[in-house]
């Protein structure tokens, strides 16, 4: 496996989805700090204009009360309160206090020459008698302090959280291509025609194993598709070519002959053609069958009834053929699906066990409902099938060399699998010498 290169890493949706998602977080994470630190700020500057407010009432409401004296003692108990000098309170004479930087109404920022820039108070000044100006004014320190941490936090925030992000994108872009990487090797060796290659699929059983695993399993279908197409032509192209060779023949050799045995030719000439007509509407009936996906159009059927008229039917066939046909069915047995379909089904199963069977043969077909489920099943004690060709036996155009001589066209079992498959059915195959077995279960 080839090493991911930083480019492919770069270049991967991953990558680019996470850094799309850590640019939005990063972004909506300072817009959030920003507004939390103009909320605090504006709930600062709100608790010491109140506070202003209250202790400037206080002091007037103590001024009408005691005059000057009683302002003293409440300014007192003021300093006693508020530590560091929270909030203060002075009462001159004459025009309002000087330094006054800026007016909003009657609020005032006040400077002092030794006082810092952040520590400069905001005060309210209020005229309390001729010529007296009572001043309550509180430090600001806080306020600047909530605007510094503001800063720092949004600067921290860009240094610390977007590289953090950057590194984490790259790290999980990693970790999915790297996971990636051999299903996308796989897919390009069967693109490549290796129809062989299968992702790896781990024991963590997450997303990408079930990827993996629904990946090969559309592998092993094409795989089979594709076998089951050149199969398919080869076999098309061997089991035609010797009645269309004898059709040519006898053609050319009709005028070699009497009446009668011109006759005898075109008579031969019609089966062959009609065996190839034949071989054409197994396969067509095949694929009409694979083509359809759906079960939309099943119907009840009553199974128990279906079988027993075909098995009725094909005794008299077996009868004729020095074999004989026994039926086991169990009533009321009903399952969904095609009629016409299920009927051919077990037809192909009888005719296959009487054409490739010798005479004398006992063939039973049984119909159960037991415990395990609803199966249907042919048997028969004929010299039974080699295990060399059990594996092929369902393939389409395989004849089995057993019974009478090779007849048919090798399709008949192959119609069976595509019925079974398309109504979900299982058919298995088991034999022995003198014991041949084909069981479907519902």
């Amino acid at each position: 496996m080839s090493c991911l290169s930083r480019v492919e890493v770069a270049r991967s949706a991953s990558f680019r989805l996470t850094i799309g998602y850590a640019t939005t977080f990063v972004v909506g994470l300072l817009a959030f700090a920003l507004l939390a630190g103009l909320a605090a700020q504006l709930f600062i500057d709100f608790q010491g204009r109140s506070r202003v407010e209250a202790e400037l009432a206080s002091l007037q409401e103590a001024f009408r009360q005691g005059g000057l004296a009683a302002v003293t003692a409440r300014t007192a108990e003021m300093a006693e309160a508020y530590d560091d000098l929270e909030i203060a309170a002075m009462v001159t004479l004459g025009e309002k206090p000087p330094g006054v930087l800026s007016e909003v109404s009657d609020w005032r920022l006040l400077t002092a020459a030794d006082v810092d820039e952040d520590e400069t108070p905001i005060a309210r000044s209020t005229e309390i008698g001729a010529d007296l100006w009572l001043t309550v004014a509180t430090e600001t320190e806080s306020y600047h302090d909530v605007g510094e941490l503001m800063w720092a936090s949004l600067a921290w925030t860009l240094a610390i959280a977007f590289p953090m992000a950057l590194f984490s994108g790259w790290q999980l872009s990693r970790s999915v291509a790297k996971r990636l990487q051999p299903i996308e090797m796989t897919t390009g060796g069967v693109r490549d025609g290796e129809l062989s290659r299968r992702a790896p699929v781990s024991a963590k059983g997450d997303e990408f194993d079930r990827l993996a695993s629904n990946v090969n399993a559309m592998l092993d279908t094409i795989e089979v598709l594709t076998r089951n197409l050149r199969n398919v032509t080869a076999g098309i192209a061997h089991d035609l070519r010797t009645p269309l060779s004898r059709v040519r023949n006898r053609l050319l050799l009709l005028g070699q002959d009497d009446v009668g045995g011109r006759e005898r030719r075109v008579e031969d000439a019609i089966r062959d053609i009609d065996e190839t007509l034949a071989t054409f509407d197994a396969l067509l009936k095949i694929g009409q069958i694979e083509a359809k996906t759906g079960r939309r159009d099943f119907k009840p059927v009553q199974l128990s009834q279906l079988v027993a008229d075909l098995a009725e039917t094909y005794a008299a066939v077996a009868e004729a053929r020095g074999k004989s046909l026994d039926a086991r069915i169990v009533q009321n047995v009903e399952v969904r699906g095609d009629r016409a379909l299920l009927a051919q089904l077990l037809s192909n199963l009888l005719e296959n066990a009487i054409e490739h069977t010798p005479e004398k043969t006992q063939i039973v077909v049984e119909l159960s409902n037991g415990p395990a489920g609803r199966a249907l099943a042919v048997r028969d004690n004929g010299p039974g099938i080699p295990a060399v060709e059990r594996e092929h036996i369902f393939e389409r155009f395989y004849k089995a060399g057993s019974g009478d001589a090779k007849a048919g066209n090798g399709l008949g079992l192959s119609i069976v699998r595509s019925i079974c498959g398309l109504h979900g059915f299982d058919i298995s195959l088991s034999a022995r010498p003198h014991d041949t077995c084909f069981t479907i279960t519902f």
